[in-house]
């Protein structure tokens, strides 16, 4: 290869991960943007029935959520995401037990199984909240601007080399 053509293929690998950068940087942006309200929410309260389980899916990058069902509800119940990383599922083993009533609430739109917490609650703990979650999606928020500097980093580099 000459000089020109590896310069050239210099150039296209910087634009191209540049702009692979900002298109991550934009789903990023618009997919935790929004925050959750009230409104969008369905409450379901119950007993619960089922312990709390721990589990993991995922091949190489591995992803864990707890599981659980509460009576009377044909749909269990799932703690990811989000939720996962502010959920203090020691606290909640050590308050509650089978029988216990608790409040969850899950976007009144997705009727997937199993559903999606959004809150958590019992009579005398809340352990998701609306507020900590919209929080969270906040702070993911703002990792989009990593792939935004990146992305503009690496095609102003591409730029300069021609």
């Amino acid at each position: 290869m000459t000089k020109k053509k590896q310069s050239q293929k210099k150039i296209s690998v910087y634009l191209g991960s540049g702009l692979i950068f900002l298109i991550a940087f934009s789903w990023f942006w618009y997919s935790s943007k929004n925050d959750i309200y009230q409104s969008q929410l369905k409450t379901i309260n119950g007993k619960l029935s089922t312990e709390l389980v721990k589990k993991m899916s995922g091949g190489t990058k591995k992803s864990y959520s707890w599981h659980f069902s509460l009576e009377n509800q044909p749909a269990p119940f799932v703690i990811k995401s989000n939720a996962y990383s502010i959920f203090d599922a020691e606290l909640f083993i050590q308050n509650e037990s089978i029988g216990s009533e608790l409040s969850v609430q899950v976007d009144r739109t997705n009727q997937t199984e199993p559903l999606d917490i959004v809150t958590l609650a019992s009579k005398n703990q809340n352990y998701i909240t609306l507020t900590r979650m919209n929080k969270k999606r906040a702070t993911n928020h703002r990792i989009s601007y990593l792939f935004l500097a990146i992305g503009i980093i690496l095609i102003v580099a591409g730029f300069r080399d021609k």
